[in-house]
């Protein structure tokens, strides 16, 4: 199976060196083959692309960027949301793509717009409560959901 797995976070991440990368690791044993989208805050150049595509080739994982949001106006986000469903748009018209599988709610907007176009089957990976996380980095006033323990 050839799965778009499109995350967020970015490549240098230690959630996508620990969990993403461990996850896809793993089910590449099963022969799967996994096509890596993730939001770089920083331009990527040539050189570091290559050398990161090179350390999963023995995995099956190939992996691409796309711009992450300069700043955090819903514009910049719409942008941001416009390149990763570019993205993800040519992964499946030039790879055999069997499923879109989304890590968290941002690139899942994306990926179901595309998932949708192209009629290939979607899934969310959401593994917490959103606002409560958003709450604990500090980018959501704690009380504003009610979750006062988070402090």
């Amino acid at each position: 199976m050839n799965i778009v797995y499109v995350s967020f976070n970015s490549i240098n991440e230690p959630l996508v060196q620990s969990q993403v990368l461990s996850y896809l690791r793993g089910l590449t044993i099963f022969g799967h083959k996994f096509y890596l989208p993730t939001f770089e805050p920083e331009e990527v150049s040539p050189e570091r692309a290559q050398k990161i595509n090179s350390l999963l080739k023995e995995h099956a994982i190939k992996w691409g960027h796309v711009g992450y949001p300069s700043s955090r106006s819903p514009l910049k986000f719409r942008e941001a949301l416009k390149n990763a469903e570019s993205r993800i748009g040519k992964l499946l018209t030039s790879q055999n793509i069997d499923l879109i599988h989304a890590r968290s709610f941002l690139p899942a907007i994306a990926a179901r717009w595309v998932s949708r176009k192209h009629k290939v089957p979607f899934l969310l990976d959401a593994c917490g409560f959103w606002a409560a996380e958003k709450a604990y980095k500090g980018r959501l006033p704690v009380r504003s959901i009610g979750c006062e323990y988070y402090t």
